[in-house]
């Protein structure tokens, strides 16, 4: 969440000896993450697979601490049901991610090359730079990696800058598409 610009509040372990409301046994962890006036919540939950349930309690939680916008880190799969369920919210943006994805950070790899999220401002002047369209840059899809892992949605702009073995460094801009 740090690389998306939030700072982490807190985190509660969460047992089943000390449930709280609106929390249950089915999570084990919980993250709490504000940008300004914005609050992400990172739930871990500890089942294998994750149900309607979970994905019912997680969305109450959210609502009852005022967020929009959670990630289930869930450990297997999140089942058809649950996936429908969370598509049905239009209120609240729900985020998945196998906990396998998240085991390194593929934008600290040494094979990866360095890539940041642009700011509207600078997004742009870029557009302008290179002719005023936004379609005219190259495409990143919004199911690529490094754009689920910065939660980006269409239409943001990441700038790439890749390195020789040389040391002559290039730059290079993507445009996130659906």
């Amino acid at each position: 969440m740090r690389d998306r610009g939030f700072r982490v509040t807190s985190a509660v372990k969460v047992t089943p000896a000390a449930l709280t409301a609106p929390y249950s046994s089915a999570i084990d962890l919980t993250i709490e993450a504000r940008r300004k006036a914005k609050i992400v919540y990172v739930f871990w939950p500890a089942e294998e697979k994750v149900g309607v349930k979970t994905v019912r309690e997680i969305v109450a939680a959210c609502k009852n601490n005022g967020s929009t916008h959670a990630v289930i880190v869930f450990i297997d799969q999140i089942t058809p049901f649950a996936k429908r369920e969370i598509d049905s919210y239009d209120d609240i943006t729900i985020e998945q991610f196998r906990r396998s994805e998240l085991q390194c950070n593929i934008t600290k790899h040494a094979l990866n090359p360095q890539m940041r999220v642009m700011s509207k401002k600078e997004g742009v002047e870029i557009v302008r730079k290179y002719g005023g369209d936004a379609s005219h840059l190259p495409k990143m899809l919004s199911t690529d990696a490094v754009a689920r892992y910065y939660g980006l949605r269409r239409g943001a702009i990441m700038e790439i800058v890749r390195t020789s073995e040389e040391g002559h460094s290039s730059l290079a801009h993507r445009i996130v598409a659906a």
